[in-house]
């Protein structure tokens, strides 16, 4: 998931438009790779299809991220670049004997949840301003550049020190403190205004982000298992933010961005769902099997509801 479906996400994100045969090749390079891994995994053909489609987003996206004006915008390209280059490093890192297990998922994650705040913010901050004027008010707090250079200052030293065994405790704390952050800077777009389905989509996939960095710094630090909160990133922040974003690009390219459908609730309760499932079925052993079979059910049917939305076949309204 990390390795595939989420580089996929993050590499349509950041290329923005591009001529269709850059699209494509990139397309069939990553589709190649993840075949390559299910059919033949761990030979060189998939090495090597692994390899292009990782060195062709960065050839690309790299550059443009360093053109930015911004410091804060310019210190994503070290986290895309790292982000795309740890399925290469993965079996080394992972050999490594120091390395505590489980601490290249917990990097690669938390490295991700830097993405989702930098991006989702981005987006959730200009949806939230435009809604709110539309009905005749005004957010002054929009992007909030010293609490997003604040997340970044502090997301990515946790995500160096996760790699440090025994270190658990810092991390876990510099989490708590990047949640709260966080938190405090969502409570600020005051989304309860926006009486939107997307918005409100949009509000609660940085709610799952927020709660999930939140509650895995809790986890660290007391030295609980985290294996299930990580749920509530990769699965309710990832999977909301996702389906919602591409609805609402679709839609915007369609000139029907002000659309409010039962679309983004459906998703999003499906989504809601497959997390707190998920959740049952590691702290509630006794009905891991039936959680986890609805939970892949929720998930499924919320993309394959995009899916048709996508391609034409279901209007959001």
């Amino acid at each position: 998931m990390l390795f595939g479906f989420v580089l996929a996400l993050v590499a349509g994100y950041l290329l923005g438009p591009q001529p269709r045969v850059y699209i494509y090749t990139i397309f069939t390079l990553w589709l190649s790779a993840r075949l390559a891994a299910l059919l033949v995994p761990e030979s060189l053909a998939a090495g090597i299809l692994e390899l292009a489609f990782l060195l062709t987003v960065i050839w690309i996206v790299i550059p443009r991220l360093l053109a930015a004006k911004k410091w804060r915008n310019r210190s994503i390209a070290p986290l895309v670049f790292v982000l795309f280059l740890l399925p290469v490093g993965y079996q080394f890192l992972m050999g490594l004997e120091w390395l505590e297990p489980g601490s290249v998922l917990l990097f690669g994650i938390i490295l991700l949840s830097l993405l989702m705040l930098f991006m989702g913010g981005r987006i959730i901050a200009a949806a939230a301003a435009g809604e709110i004027q539309r009905r005749g008010g005004h957010l002054v707090a929009r992007v909030q550049p010293p609490l997003e250079a604040a997340l970044i200052v502090l997301v990515i030293p946790a995500a160096v020190i996760s790699l440090i065994p025994g270190w658990r405790i810092l991390t876990g704390s510099v989490l708590l403190l990047v949640g709260l952050v966080a938190g405090v800077r969502m409570t600020r777009w005051r989304l309860w205004k926006c009486r939107r389905a997307d918005l409100l989509a949009l509000a609660v996939g940085y709610f799952w982000l927020v709660a999930g960095l939140f509650t895995l710094g809790l986890a660290l630090i007391t030295g609980s298992g985290y294996s299930g909160v990580l749920h509530m990133i990769t699965i309710g922040a990832l999977g909301t933010l996702s389906i919602t974003i591409a609805a609402r690009v679709h839609l915007v390219n369609l000139k029907r961005a002000d659309t409010v459908g039962y679309f983004f609730i459906i998703t999003t309760l499906l989504i809601t769902v497959a997390t707190l499932l998920r959740l049952v079925s590691v702290y509630v052993p006794d009905y891991a099997i039936a959680s986890l079979w609805v939970a892949t059910a929720a998930w499924s049917l919320s993309y394959l509801l995009l899916l048709a939305v996508l391609i034409g076949i279901l209007s959001p309204n």
